[in-house]
């Protein structure tokens, strides 16, 4: 069976891979680009306010909204975030590599490579290719890749040359096997075969803002669907109420307009008005009353400090680390929405302390496990993690952290046997030709199918089906030994006794039977078979 490969960051994987199995032809070359969990914009990195290891970047380089924060980094998604200040997250998930700002498998046609001569490796739209070249074997063979060129197999109709795969097309051309891959720029499906998709992660346009997914073979892009009051922001593909500090504006002369962790924030600025005057975000700048007492000065306002100094009210604003949150007062961050580390599997929470991120296994597909420090669902570690107990597969995790099972290839004619054992048989089912009108049986010996007879030395297989000595009047020839020519038979000895069978005249063959009792019917020579071979 061919098997089918794609890469990852230039791997070889097979289609029989239980994630996603693909193959996909045509080419590609871009330029790659790394994203790097933990490097900030221009000022240095920061601790996340989570605190908890997320993927989530944060710079000690202030912002207002997410327009200050561009790293001209196209592989980070940037935002304004809790504090004022700027994150930048990882555009594409560890499972892939981002190219130019466009995430896929690959980047490149190095990236792809499977070790064979006779493939040609393709990165095309971030997916690999491995498409099968027969002009690059000899006449007499064929491309295959679990093992590049092989000799072609002999045939007299297609039926002989179903190699397994929905992905070719088989035929019998010129008395040998031809498996025609899919048509240019199909991928090849595991399950449905040739398609312009097999999964999700395949339909990726780059865009944040669209939900892309593969629908019966075809890419289907929709756009991201926000809550009531949010719009979904390019920059990050983060659902928001703003996504610039331009859409903050909220009428007040005296007040710094911010988009900080998607939501709008008004921060007072005295140095905004005149002399004496303060600035009030309901009524902009002001000049305060006269007071004797703290009470005096109370602006009604939970985010600020309110005190009466010589005589003259004075207003402190959220302290550092924290902002206003409406209603609420002065806090870290204001709501769940601004803790969102876009990782699907984790659960982000606004606390009294800062974000916190929980990492939740159930959000992951079944065999999946959350890992934030990975960048989300992960499948194993390890190749014992994805044991299938089969043994006539060999089980990789990968570096994206998948695993695949990959069949062990068995040559034609032979099947795979418990042990890790290629053969032309594992049990007596699976042999044929056994007869029992001629006293044969089909037996599997050592990996080879083998008809033998049921007769013991000295007996013949009667026309009943019946082996005996004497098959009914007289005792007919006795067959020869295996390996030297047979001595004959003996002579009848009842009253219609033969005179005795003619000596054997070839190793193994049996000798006649003389004409006075009923003739013993000749064994047929067992069936040869392949000898079983040590598995790749």
């Amino acid at each position: 069976m061919l098997g089918v490969r794609f890469g990852f960051q230039s791997i070889r994987v097979l289609i029989t891979a239980a994630a996603t199995g693909l193959t996909l032809l045509g080419a590609c070359a871009r330029e790659e680009f790394t994203a790097t969990p933990g490097l900030g914009a221009e000022g240095g990195t920061g601790v996340d306010a989570g605190g908890d290891g997320s993927a989530v970047s944060v710079s000690n380089r202030a912002c207002s909204g997410p327009e200050d924060c561009d790293d001209k980094n196209p592989c980070t998604l940037d935002a304004c975030g809790v504090g004022a200040r700027c994150q930048h997250t990882p555009k594409c998930g560890p499972t892939e590599k981002c190219c130019a700002g466009t995430c896929g498998q690959c980047c490149g046609d190095a990236d792809c490579d499977d070790g064979l001569a006779c493939t040609g490796d393709r990165c095309v739209t971030g997916v690999c290719s491995n498409v099968p070249d027969h002009t690059r074997c000899e006449d007499t063979e064929t491309c295959s890749l679990d093992g590049g060129c092989k000799a072609k197999l002999e045939c007299t109709g297609a039926a002989q040359c179903n190699d397994g795969s929905p992905c070719t097309a088989d035929r019998c051309n010129a008395g040998f096997c031809a498996n025609d891959f899919c048509a240019d720029g199909k991928l090849c499906c595991k399950d449905s075969g040739c398609a312009e998709c097999c999964a999700d992660s395949q339909c990726e346009d780059g865009n944040p803002c669209t939900v892309d997914s593969c629908n019966a073979g075809k890419c289907v892009r929709a756009p991201k669907t926000c809550k009531a009051g949010e719009q979904c922001c390019a920059g990050s593909g983060q659902c928001s109420q703003c996504c610039s500090a331009e859409a903050c504006d909220d009428g007040v002369s005296c007040t710094k307009n911010r988009c900080t962790g998607g939501v709008c924030a008004f921060d007072t600025a005295d140095n905004a008005c005149g002399r004496a005057e303060v600035c009030d975000r309901a009524r902009g700048c002001h000049t305060p009353p006269q007071c004797t007492t703290a009470g005096q000065c109370d602006d009604k306002d939970s985010c600020t400090t309110d005190t009466c100094s010589n005589g003259a009210c004075v207003r402190q604003d959220c302290p550092t680390g924290t902002r206003c949150c409406k209603g609420s007062g002065c806090a870290v961050c204001c709501g769940n929405a601004e803790c969102d580390d876009g990782i699907a599997c984790t659960v982000d929470e606004c606390t009294a302390t800062g974000c916190r991120r929980t990492p939740n296994d159930a959000l992951c597909p079944a065999g999946f496990s959350c890992d934030p420090a990975q960048g989300g669902c992960i499948q194993c570690t390890t190749n014992a993690q994805c044991d299938d107990r089969n043994p006539c597969t060999t089980d990789v995790c990968l570096p994206n952290k998948t695993c695949v099972h990959q069949p062990n290839g068995c040559g034609a004619g032979t099947r795979c046997c418990g042990g890790n054992t290629c053969a032309a048989c594992c049990a007596d089912a699976d042999c044929s030709g056994a007869d029992p009108a001629l006293c044969r049986v089909a037996r599997c010996a050592a990996g080879q199918c083998q008809v033998v007879s049921t007769c013991t030395a000295g007996q013949h297989c009667c026309p009943d089906g019946t082996c005996a000595a004497d098959c009914g009047g007289g005792t007919g020839g006795s067959a020869g030994t295996g390996g030297s020519a047979g001595t004959g038979g003996s002579a009848g000895t009842g009253p219609d006794a033969g005179t005795g069978g003619d000596p054997g005249t070839d190793a193994g063959d049996p000798s006649a039977a003389d004409s006075g009792g009923p003739p013993a019917l000749e064994l047929e020579d067992a069936a040869a078979s392949p000898r079983p071979r040590p598995k790749r």
